[in-house]
């Protein structure tokens, strides 16, 4: 079938629209249709729902503090947030979309870098001496970078980057 819907958008700016249709024709039961516009700018977005959820949980964790999520600190960080975001989509299109085209990226020859995330990225290694030091495995880093997809299309990862920074250098976090 064919859907013609009309949705009136109030200003200019980035929208998702989300259309769920739910129905069993084979029950006879009419189909359901829910149309959603969400503009990245407002406050009733799932999306900023999550967003507004994990930032109370960073000022806790963070922080030392209990918001809410419509508190001023929250409000704050989340309107940078927005911002960042907004930017970074801006730049994508003329810079890419990967951390390591803009030369972001950790000292990899640090035995933690990889702990937690690549299975047996330290081994143990036997020197010619006969010392026994650890190194990284770059044969198992080089397999798990190979099946990992590093770009933010959607610059959600490096919005997130600019917050963190923002949030560790509160003097709350410095002085904590």
């Amino acid at each position: 079938g064919s859907l013609d819907v009309s949705v009136e958008i109030p200003h200019e700016g980035r929208y998702e629209i989300e259309v769920s249709a739910l129905g069993e024709p084979a029950d006879g039961d009419t189909a359901e249709l829910s149309i959603d516009v969400y503009s990245d700018d407002t406050d009733r977005s799932k999306g900023s729902e999550v967003i507004r959820n994990r930032l109370v949980a960073l000022h806790e964790r963070l922080l030392g503090v209990r918001v809410d999520a419509d508190s001023p600190d929250v409000d704050t960080a989340y309107r940078l947030f927005l911002d960042v975001w907004r930017r970074k989509l801006d730049e994508a299109g003329t810079r890419g979309g990967h951390f390591r085209e803009d030369g972001v990226a950790c000292d990899i020859d640090d035995l933690y870098y990889y702990d937690g995330i690549v299975d047996d990225s330290v081994v143990l290694f036997t020197r010619e001496d006969g010392g026994k030091e650890y190194r990284l495995d770059h044969a198992a880093i080089e397999d798990f970078q190979a099946n990992v997809d590093f770009s933010d299309k959607r610059q959600v990862a490096r919005t997130w980057v600019v917050v963190l920074a923002y949030l560790l250098m509160d003097y709350r976090y410095i002085y904590l």
